[in-house]
């Protein structure tokens, strides 16, 4: 496993506008690639908000994010769509696609000038389809799906997208157990095996201990990042465990 630093924070204030309410403030940080890595904290912590920054769905108050040794400040968003997927909690309204739609959508880079996406790339989608128990949903409006469906939709859909660093949050939110443990292996195998940079926010501190390499623990305003060997010596989270792992 190559740990080549992949994003690299300096002087960073997240929060709100337009108060410049301040939520996390991160001095330096580096996350490598390679490995899949937890953002866990209290609810209301920050942790949406961190991830909604990374990707510049709203703007970071104060200092500098870089992204594979570019600021994010720098990179346009359809660039910027080439370096970083996110899965939200949030569904998607208003669009008449199918889950297969959805899920294509992943590749839309990839596509002619008429928006056909080619044959090989439509076997990739219906190949990740059967790996996520997708097939029987695949012609199913995304407003027809149940939460934890849907939440598989937009999870398959970022992995097509094929990114070197990708955000989720709070993935596993609707999802039944068995999912739970398909999704963290799965994750896991994406870091690893494809080096890429992985980071989901969860409260699944159970799963967390078990598949995933390093952990973003957001607390006090600050975030530290530490292995996942180290979680149990750690003050904070063991604040957060409360004691039962």
């Amino acid at each position: 496993m190559v740990n080549e630093e992949t994003i690299l924070m300096k002087d960073a204030e997240f929060g709100y506008h337009p108060n410049q309410q301040v939520v996390i403030r991160v001095p330096k940080i580096s996350i490598p690639k390679g490995k899949l890595i937890a953002l866990v904290g209290l609810n209301g912590s920050g942790k949406s908000t961190f991830l909604r920054t990374l990707c510049k769905f709203q703007p970071l108050l104060k200092g500098e994010i870089i992204i594979e040794q570019q600021s994010i400040n720098t990179i346009p968003i359809a660039k910027l769509a080439t370096k970083i997927s996110i899965t939200l909690t949030e569904k998607i309204h208003g669009f008449n696609l199918t889950c297969f739609d959805a899920v294509c959508s992943g590749m839309i880079r990839n596509a002619s000038l008429f928006g056909e996406i080619g044959k090989v790339n439509l076997e990739k989608a219906e190949k990740l389809l059967e790996e996520f128990n997708l097939s029987s949903y695949k012609n199913k409006p995304l407003h027809e799906l149940s939460d934890g469906i849907y939440q598989k939709t937009m999870i398959a859909k970022s992995i097509l997208q094929e990114t070197p660093v990708m955000l989720f949050d709070e993935p596993t939110a609707y999802l039944d157990f068995a999912s739970k443990h398909e999704l963290f292996k799965t994750l896991s195998a994406l870091a690893n095996h494809e080096n890429k940079c992985i980071i989901l926010s969860t409260h699944e501190l159970d799963f967390v201990m078990r598949y995933c390499d390093a952990i973003l623990i957001v607390a006090n305003q600050s975030i530290n990042c530490i292995n996942v060997t180290e979680a149990k010596r750690d003050t904070e989270f063991n604040k957060l465990s409360a004691g039962y792992l």
